[in-house]
């Protein structure tokens, strides 16, 4: 892909409103996210007192309040035609959700607040924005769009995880989350007033006419959920054991250059994996990032430098840019209906594959080492990428989309 490609990708994004507002949306969304990944797995650790494999099971069990309430908001926002205001809900139940950790660090009361709390918002804005989409018949370029909006979260990862280790390095875990809940309240202010909701755009009649009715595709459903777990469950597991791996022989600051190097990476990786999605097929280019996943989760298990982590992370943007882009299009191509409830089905399993393999992980290192994790964590993606394989075969609604 050359440069005035990738160039163009961003341009397309920056001259359109509509688009342009999702971006920003998703950067603050996603900035505020990525704080909390190298700060949640060390706060449960250190303020709550559990050991490292309870980590991991809490990180499994506040999962499933979102993979329920994604599947609600995306059904409801489909049936009144808005989801802007569903965002607005999801920000201010995050900054309950900053209050709470900050004055109640109990396990308890991790598990009641996420249940309560954890709603994607990036579900809702990723729907808003299939739909305009659709409504600018920019469909032939579904693939470059939708990946460039997507590559605002990765531009929010190169420093989100730097602030979070940051910050709780000179404040202490209840001022942080208190600040954390400050910054969302910011963002709902934003949304409020700078983001346009979808339903002020026409719709085609073909998206009007289309229902999704969930009976006739139980078979669909039951193997996009698996699907999606099996391929992201590596990718959602694996940042909270490579925290707990480098937290052994690495600084704060060389946590945080690990954890900014990927997402840069992926501000390229992602308007590319979007033209390759584009110009070769959704299957393919899934297929293909799938596999660099498997590899990936093995070179982290011979991981014992921090330079060889850092250049792993090449292979980690292109596996995460497939995952986050030509995945989740893949799975609205299947399923097809309304944007709401597809794009939440999507979110909703990437909450379960993090129950999954979270679960996984807590039971595998109660008694091996960080690199048997990794190594659990390329198994789960190679039995994504067979599933892959088998249902393109054998399943008729996955055989027809490429």
């Amino acid at each position: 892909m050359r440069l005035k490609n990738l160039l163009d990708s961003y341009a397309l994004i920056i001259k359109d409103p509509d688009y342009r507002s999702l971006f920003i949306l998703n950067f603050g969304i996603s900035v505020l996210g990525a704080m909390l990944v190298p700060v949640f797995p060390l706060w449960v650790l250190q303020k709550v007192k559990i050991s490292v494999s309870g980590v991991f099971f809490i990180l499994a069990i506040v999962g499933v309040g979102s993979a329920v309430l994604n599947i609600v908001l995306g059904y409801v926002s489909d049936k009144i035609g808005k989801q802007k205001i569903f965002i607005e809900i999801t920000l201010l139940l995050s900054i309950i959700r900053g209050i709470l950790y900050s004055f109640f660090p109990f396990v308890s009361v991790i598990i009641a607040a996420s249940w309560l709390t954890q709603v994607s918002s990036g579900a809702l804005s990723f729907a808003m924005l299939k739909e305009k989409i659709i409504a600018k018949n920019h469909l032939s370029l579904e693939g470059k769009i939708t990946s460039t909006v997507r590559a605002s979260i990765s531009i929010a990862f190169v420093l989100g995880p730097w602030l979070g280790i940051t910050l709780v390095s000179i404040m202490s875990f209840e001022h942080f989350y208190l600040l954390y809940a400050a910054l969302y309240f910011g963002l709902y202010l934003l949304v409020k007033f700078k983001v346009r909701d979808s339903s002020m755009l026409k719709t085609l009649p073909l998206q009007n006419a289309s229902k999704t009715n969930i009976k006739k595709q139980i078979t669909p459903l039951a193997l996009s959920m698996l699907l999606i777990v099996l391929l992201v469950a590596g990718n959602l597991s694996s940042s909270p054991l490579l925290v707990l791996e480098l937290h052994n022989y690495a600084s704060a600051k060389e946590i945080g250059i690990v954890f900014g190097a990927g997402p840069l990476f992926e501000v390229i990786a992602f308007p590319i994996i979007g033209h390759l999605n584009d110009k070769y097929g959704t299957y393919k280019t899934l297929l293909a990032g799938s596999i660099i996943g498997a590899v990936y989760f093995y070179l982290l298990s011979l991981s014992v430098n921090f330079y060889f982590v850092i250049a792993c992370q090449i292979l980690g943007t292109l596996y995460v840019a497939t995952l986050f882009s030509t995945l989740m299009i893949y799975i609205q191509k299947v399923l097809g209906g309304k944007s709401g409830f597809s794009s939440s089905f999507y979110f909703s399993a990437v909450s379960l594959a993090g129950v999954f393999c979270n679960a996984l992980l807590g039971t595998a290192l109660a008694k091996f080492n960080y690199s048997v994790g990794f190594l659990i964590l390329g198994l789960v993606t190679c039995s994504g990428i067979a599933l892959l394989l088998l249902a393109r075969k054998f399943a008729p609604s996955f055989v027809g989309v490429n």
